[in-house]
């Protein structure tokens, strides 16, 4: 069940990136409702870690490339500061 819905929360977070990018311009608030998405998806996996579910590394992977997936979207519209 924790798997599922880690998976269905990642698919989520991957859909609305790609939608995004698909766009001529994206806003700050757009990419904070990504940022939501995340949140939410961290703290699934964040649970599967706990409950012994999800390996620490296989979390930390999934966590890793959810934020890859914004840092490169901000980075591609040009909303990545420093």
């Amino acid at each position: 069940m924790r798997k599922s819905e880690i998976t269905t929360r990642m698919k989520k977070v991957f859909l609305k990136a790609t939608a995004l990018g698909a766009q001529e311009a994206c806003s700050e608030e757009e990419i904070g409702d990504l940022e939501k998405l995340i949140s939410e998806a961290t703290k699934a996996v964040d649970k599967a870690i706990a409950k012994g579910v999800l390996h620490k590394n296989t979390g930390a992977r999934r966590k890793s490339r959810m934020s890859k997936y914004k840092q490169d979207l901000r980075r591609s519209k040009g909303l990545l500061t420093a």
